[in-house]
């Protein structure tokens, strides 16, 4: 590629970046608002958002213009919010775990089953069926992955969709189409019970 044209995409990036960093700084902004949905805390959020940033910025080269600079960063902005969410979850699992260690356990707890509900065999398949899932959303394009995120992950209306990608709600409902067609056709091969 001509370094003249990677040059002013990282231009462009960085100046988008700017941008955004600027619109973050009020609670009622679209990126806040996004990222709502995987954290409440505001300072939290503000991690969130600088570690995007940072992301961002040292990925600049490798915006390819096949979206939005806006589209693009949110994705990146929701992946971090992810890891985030993930490492969180961890460190409060593994807390958790210490605070039922035998030493930290009263004598009621010691004898309660830790959930006899929970069938073995039906937890293998969530998760081969969570993997499933996993690959085919991680295989999709920024822009179909995003769309579907916000559509039926965080269950936007299609029409919040279109505000926050600035594009018609017809592609919103064609792109999150091609992902559930595509959801279908995989699990279908495994899970049919699931593909309908």
């Amino acid at each position: 590629m001509d370094p003249e044209l990677v040059r002013q995409r990282q231009q462009l990036v960085l100046t988008h970046i700017v941008t955004i960093a600027r619109d973050s700084r009020s609670d009622s902004s679209k990126l806040k608002r996004f990222l709502r949905r995987y954290e409440r805390s505001p300072g939290e959020l503000d991690d969130i958002i600088q570690d995007a940033m940072l992301e961002a910025t040292r990925c600049a080269d490798r915006f390819q213009a096949r979206s939005s600079v806006e589209t693009w960063f949110f994705g990146i902005a929701a992946n971090v919010a992810r890891n985030h969410v993930a490492r969180c979850s961890k460190r409060k699992g593994q807390m958790e775990s210490l605070d039922e260690s035998p030493h930290m356990m009263d004598a009621e707890s010691v004898h309660r089953p830790r959930d006899a509900t929970m069938d073995v065999s039906q937890q293998v398949e969530f998760r081969q069926l969570a993997g499933i899932v996993d690959v085919t959303l991680s295989g999709l394009s920024p822009d179909l992955r995003y769309t579907f995120d916000l559509a039926c992950l965080q269950e936007e209306s299609y029409r919040d969709v279109a505000e926050i990608q600035s594009i018609p709600v017809g592609t919103v409902r064609s792109r999150v189409n091609r992902v559930r067609t595509l959801l279908r056709s995989r699990l279908k091969q495994g899970f049919a019970d699931y593909a309908t």
